[in-house]
């Protein structure tokens, strides 16, 4: 699994790309696959529903434009695709450590 460090109180931002099999960008948007993602306490208390963009048709942005409630502890967070007309998939489960910020 992996484990990423976030500094409370700076936005939180990452830039995805889904891929096939054969490592081929998926395409990504409305009406095509769609990304949801939750960050979450370890007991399942909901931190921050991310707000998803899509900067072009094989790339998304996630965004938590606020996180100076934050706790200092490991959070849990994944990303889920929206398949039309099919299953979705859920990535797997990416612990993000939470920091506190050491400069004012």
């Amino acid at each position: 699994m992996a484990i990423i460090q976030h500094k409370r109180g700076v936005p939180f931002s990452k830039l995805g790309q889904w891929q096939n099999a054969l490592k081929t960008p998926i395409e990504v948007g409305l009406g095509r696959v769609e990304v949801r993602s939750q960050i979450r306490t370890q007991d399942g208390k909901l931190v921050a529903t991310c707000d998803v963009t899509y900067p072009t048709a094989i790339s998304f942005k996630i965004r938590v434009a606020n996180t100076d409630d934050w706790v200092i502890d490991r959070l849990y967070w994944d990303i889920k695709y929206i398949i039309p007309n099919q299953d979705e998939e859920v990535t797997e489960t990416i612990f993000i450590d939470v920091l506190k910020e050491v400069t004012d």
